[in-house]
């Protein structure tokens, strides 16, 4: 299927599957989307399928946008117990703005999933995501007209999902990266930053922490990631002039995952999984408007900040 000026998903909402489906074209979002899917539910799989299409945002306060499905909801009826993506491919780019002027909430960017909260209602259920790829270019560029900016509450931007807050479990395998992604704070006038913004960066998963409420949570998830790889670069020059020494005013970037925590209990598991991108963090580039580093801007090979982890080959 072919979408030329397309300005919303194919499907709002999905408890179904689509199968072998390649969509073509451009889409410009004012508002959550992505080319197949706002909202996938419990119960939904999207198998084999490529997305061709080009993403373009501008969002006022916050925005969930990928190229496959942009938010993993809950679904209370029983028996359903299992969100499924397999086989799935983006080659369209994403590119676009948020306003953070006033925004006080998430935000996720992603090739495949935004924001997975399938822990949060009645049923808490199962997504497994595999055979998973994103090969083309994602870039967010937060912006604002003020001297002052409050920045968004957590920023979650990855090749294959943005923001995990919540789920039963969280299955990653055989998933790549060859996308190169990019977060630039060129647009925000304020030399002095972010105020409040967890902004985490990853080839994989940008934010894999859970969700407790706001900002970046520490509560951890059942994680298990398998033979996932990031070969793009990951450029994070977002900037946080916060002097509050807690963990979710921090910025941090990774080949893997931007940030990755597991249970104290339960510790997320990463076997045979690797980077070759270059990590950059700042503007290493050039001059641009908000170029002062945040106040712990980290980066690393794998995990930028991680805890409650193990991880073999």
């Amino acid at each position: 299927i072919t979408r030329t000026s397309a300005t919303s998903s194919l499907f709002e909402q999905l408890t179904g599957e689509i199968r072998n489906l390649t969509l073509d074209g451009e889409l410009s979002l004012s508002a959550d989307g992505a080319p197949f899917v706002t909202n996938i539910c419990a119960g939904a799989r999207i198998t084999g399928c490529t997305n061709d299409m080009d993403v373009t945002f501008n969002h006022r306060t916050h925005c969930y946008v990928t190229g496959i499905a942009a938010i993993a909801l809950r679904n209370d009826t029983e028996g359903l117990r299992l969100l499924e993506i397999s086989n799935c491919t983006n080659n369209g780019k994403i590119e676009g703005t948020v306003d953070v002027s006033s925004a006080n909430y998430n935000t996720a960017i992603a090739g495949i999933v935004g924001d997975v909260r399938a822990g949060v209602g009645k049923i808490v259920y199962d997504v497994v995501i595999s055979g998973c790829r994103n090969t083309a270019p994602i870039t967010l560029s937060p912006k604002s007209a003020a001297t002052d900016t409050y920045g968004m509450t957590a920023c979650g931007v990855g090749g294959i999902i943005g923001f995990i807050r919540s789920a039963k479990s969280i299955t990653l395998r055989d998933c790549e990266n060859s996308g190169a992604i990019s977060v630039t704070a060129d647009n925000i006038v304020s030399e002095r930053g972010l105020k409040a913004t967890a902004t985490a960066v990853g080839g994989i998963v940008g934010i894999g922490t859970g969700f407790g409420g706001g900002k970046l949570s520490l509560s951890g998830l059942d994680m298990t990631l398998t033979d996932c790889q990031n070969t793009a670069t990951i450029y994070n020059c977002m900037v946080n002039s916060s002097a509050q020494e807690q963990s979710c005013n921090k910025v941090y970037t990774g080949g893997l995952a931007g940030a990755l925590v597991g249970k104290s209990d339960n510790y997320a598991e990463l076997t045979s999984c690797s980077n070759t991108g270059d990590i950059y963090t700042y503007d290493l580039t050039g001059e641009s408007s908000a170029s002062t580093p945040g106040t712990c801007a980290v980066a690393a090979g794998l995990i930028g900040f991680g805890g409650h982890l193990d991880m073999k080959d």
